[in-house]
């Protein structure tokens, strides 16, 4: 049977070893495989052993050679075709329905072994390689190489934004940062749990169906830190809604204090008229949540002549500075907004999508930010300029 060859080349370090899988073949160097993957350092030395007491030598032009092969429970691995043992015929093995996703699998693990181009479209794609990453021992160059991946594919964020609870998973199994933050990000400002009614005992059977209970903790916590800022923002937009006419009567005295509180005033005044039902916005959305914010954020805040000619009058300037002023007033108000609407409109996904716009728009809050001590597995600390080491047998003088 005709096998599709992929040979795995690489200066200095020659195809060494044959990899069968099914209806492919992979050509690669021993040495690597041994560097990247506890499974091969382990069996290959072990095979070398065997040969070196039998005394037959290896075989050439391979010194290894392993092929693929499932069990009756669906686990495939790769087994050594050393030591007088021969490649079975294809109806001899076990039949096989899913050749082509364990091929997948082998040649994203040698991908990732040799930092070759490969493709992580889907939730599917990446289990798959985080699995055989597990099962061969690779877990720390196959991370690094997802990291590397994900940040060139422009359409996984919105598969990460539409089904984010099996990355977040898989992100901890690889202990890919890049990856967990994102799904973080997505999991704790899905809009329904913070400005809605939410199915919470949906999403913990989620969360067990994915083994990933005990981080629902961490997602807690951080979605009532997102609450209190919407609540917050929510506040702002009420203390904004209020009327503040009477700073405007001639009882109060014209101190510079109180022009600046007329100001803000003013400006207030500027985006209840915005948010007012007749007004003519564009504010669709029903509930205040992250598109409900992205719109108001978009608004172009244009002041009426009155709030124009009050800010005139408070600011002592002449009426021939209108145009001026009416300029000033919206784009200090445009200020105004996105200042006090940036706690929850802050973007703190790490991967950048085709349609990160949208998702940004309609879907979730993008703001909580995932810390350090968050991340549930230990993270290699940068040595510092000023540190210390200690010996615990030195002696000083």
């Amino acid at each position: 049977m005709s096998r599709l060859v992929s040979v795995f080349p690489r200066h200095g370090f020659d195809p060494d070893t044959r990899i069968i899988a099914f209806k492919s073949e992979f050509h690669v160097n021993s040495t690597i495989l041994k560097l990247h993957s506890g499974f091969f350092r382990t069996f290959l030395a072990r095979y070398d052993e065997n040969i070196e007491k039998s005394g037959l030598g290896s075989r050439p032009p391979f010194r290894y050679e392993y092929f693929l092969k499932g069990d009756k429970g669906g686990v495939y691995g790769l087994q050594p075709l050393g030591g007088g043992c021969t490649l079975p015929e294809k109806d001899k093995t076990d039949p096989c329905d899913d050749d082509e996703r364990e091929i997948k699998k082998i040649e994203g693990l040698l991908s990732a072994f040799y930092q070759r181009p490969y493709t992580i479209d889907c939730v599917e794609t990446l289990k798959g390689l985080v699995d055989v990453a597990d099962f061969y021992l690779a877990i720390p160059i196959v991370s690094m190489f997802i990291d590397a991946n994900i940040l060139r594919n422009p359409h996984l964020p919105s598969c990460i934004a539409s089904s984010p609870v099996p990355f977040f998973s898989l992100a901890r199994r690889v202990k890919s940062e890049i990856l967990f933050n994102d799904a973080f990000v997505h999991i704790v400002g899905h809009t329904s749990a913070v400005v809605d009614e939410y199915d919470n005992e949906a999403e913990e059977n989620n969360f067990l169906e994915y083994k990933c209970e005990d981080l629902l903790p961490l997602v807690y916590k951080h979605r009532e830190r997102l609450a209190r800022k919407v609540a917050d923002v929510n506040w702002w937009l009420m203390q904004a809604c209020f009327n503040n006419g009477s700073l405007f009567s001639r009882g109060h005295q014209p101190t510079s204090d109180l022009k600046e509180r007329r100001e803000l005033a003013i400006i207030y005044d500027v985006i209840r008229e915005q948010l007012r039902p007749n007004s003519g916005n564009c504010l669709s959305s029903e509930h205040w949540g992250p598109k409900f914010f992205m719109e108001l954020c978009n608004q172009p805040f244009n002041p009426i002549p009155q709030q124009v000619y009050r800010f005139l009058e408070n600011s002592e300037r002449p009426k021939s500075h209108y145009i001026r002023a009416r300029r000033y007033l919206q784009k200090t108000a445009v200020e105004c907004v996105k200042k006090n609407l940036r706690p929850v409109m802050e973007n703190r996904l790490k991967l950048r999508g085709d349609d990160d716009t949208d998702l940004r728009a309609d879907q979730h809050f993008l703001c909580a930010e995932l810390l350090e001590e968050d991340i549930p597995w230990e993270t290699p600390r940068i040595k510092q300029p000023n540190d210390t080491i200690y010996f615990p047998n030195y002696q000083s003088d």
